[in-house]
């Protein structure tokens, strides 16, 4: 008998009685709609200093106010909003908004295995909310804070 069999027996076993289990969608160092709006923003400032969506951020800025910017979330083929009626999420250069009635920054966010996500970015009207195109990049958390990267 292999030295391997009981290892894969017992591991086959816990599958089958429930005792081990995938990590969830994002991973244990990801951040989710759970977390903190302080945590959910810290992305979010992440992602707007990228080079598309900063570019996109700087033209829809007001002259004397902030870029609106709506960020969703897709998890197991449902689209969530990122943050909850009356979470504040701004740095001056924008403001996570929930509706918007004016063009925006539209974030998709879609988590990956590593505990990151690969994100849209796009301008979009208030009426022509689209999720389509390919992913603008990459973000995953690392012991310094968040961190993009382009899309293999």
């Amino acid at each position: 008998m292999s030295p391997r069999l009981p290892l894969i027996a017992a591991g086959l076993a816990a599958l089958l009685t429930g005792c081990a289990h995938a990590p969830p969608p994002g991973g244990a160092s990801g951040v989710g709609r759970d977390d903190p709006p302080a945590a959910r923003c810290e992305l979010v400032r992440t992602l707007v200093q990228d080079p598309v969506p900063a570019r996109l951020v700087e033209e829809l800025k007001p002259a004397n106010g902030a870029a609106p910017v709506m960020v969703f979330l897709r998890e197991g083929g449902l689209l969530q909003r990122f943050f909850a009626e009356g979470e504040v999420c701004t740095d001056g250069r924008f403001a996570v908004q929930r509706e918007s009635n004016v063009d925006a920054l539209v974030l998709y966010l879609e988590p990956t295995q590593d505990g990151g996500y690969t994100y849209e970015a796009r301008r979009s009207s208030p009426d022509a909310l689209v999720l389509d195109g390919p992913p603008t990049g990459h973000v995953s958390r690392t012991h310094a804070g968040w961190v993009t990267a382009d899309v293999p």
